[in-house]
């Protein structure tokens, strides 16, 4: 059925039609207090505030590239709580900010970084005659204490839509480890696909976590010759990923 014609009222000559109100702003509950955060886990708190959003979902199309969600997200973290990341840069050899991420968050990102590593939300691998298609945009990550689990998504004629599983173990609060992992000799999956890709599984998921602390430990802060900081540790436990930031020794700087 059609809508009934719209009727138009009748105003008196010489009336004025009132002027728009204008929208009011409101505040967001989630935002509003990050100045106030303070104390152990406040800057993962105020991580998680600003990039709340639902995991399950892909990378959107304003999240395909890390780092421009890296800078605008450090912009306003030293914007908003300069005392959780300071300004100022960090000194040759001088540990900076440690970054932590809740889990909510490290998947958000870690999707970012594995389409960056990726170049494409999806990609097609070849070896041989093998062929596979691996949704980079999709990928997860689970955490717990000294242990990482990377998902990755993939598919093939053979097996259809599987995920497959590359446990890492890495540093934890009790027992740091630097930049050290350690995983099986093959990744979780079927066979027909462990064969083959076993090796790149492995390269991408724990090149994936790497590309994450990189881009995070450059955006956190600067050395005196304004290079970005480098990660020199990975601490994984139930309550998500830290990432320790450090500026470059001496012998590992630019020279002027």
């Amino acid at each position: 059925m059609g809508k009934p014609p719209r009727q138009q009222s009748q105003r008196p000559q010489g009336a004025k039609r009132p002027t728009k109100r204008p929208e009011v702003s409101l505040p967001h509950s989630r935002l509003d207090d990050l100045e106030q955060l303070v104390g152990a886990g406040a800057l993962r708190v105020a991580i998680d505030r600003l990039l709340e959003r639902a995991p399950d979902k892909e990378t959107g199309k304003d999240d395909d590239d890390i780092e421009k969600v890296c800078d605008k997200m450090f912009q306003a973290l030293k914007k908003r709580c300069p005392h959780l990341v300071p300004d100022r840069p960090v000194n040759s050899g001088e540990v900076g900010p440690r970054i932590d991420l809740g889990p909510k968050t490290a998947v958000t990102l870690f999707r970012g970084a594995a389409v960056k590593l990726a170049g494409e939300k999806q990609i097609v691998w070849v070896q041989g005659d093998s062929e596979m298609l691996v949704f980079a945009s999709r990928v997860g990550l689970e955490t717990e204490s000294g242990r990482i689990v990377v998902h990755v998504p993939v598919r093939t004629d053979q097996t259809k839509d599987v995920v497959i599983k590359v446990p890492f173990a890495i540093g934890s609060e009790k027992r740091p480890a630097g930049l050290m992992a350690s995983t099986p000799m093959r990744p979780t999956g079927p066979e027909a696909i462990v064969e083959i890709w076993a090796d790149a599984l492995t390269a991408f998921a724990w090149g994936s976590v790497l590309t994450l602390a990189e881009v995070l430990a450059s955006r956190a802060g600067q050395d005196p010759d304004r290079q970005g900081l480098i990660a020199f540790n990975l601490l994984a436990g139930a309550d998500g990923l830290a990432i320790g930031t450090m500026a470059r020794h001496g012998f590992d700087r630019r020279a002027p």
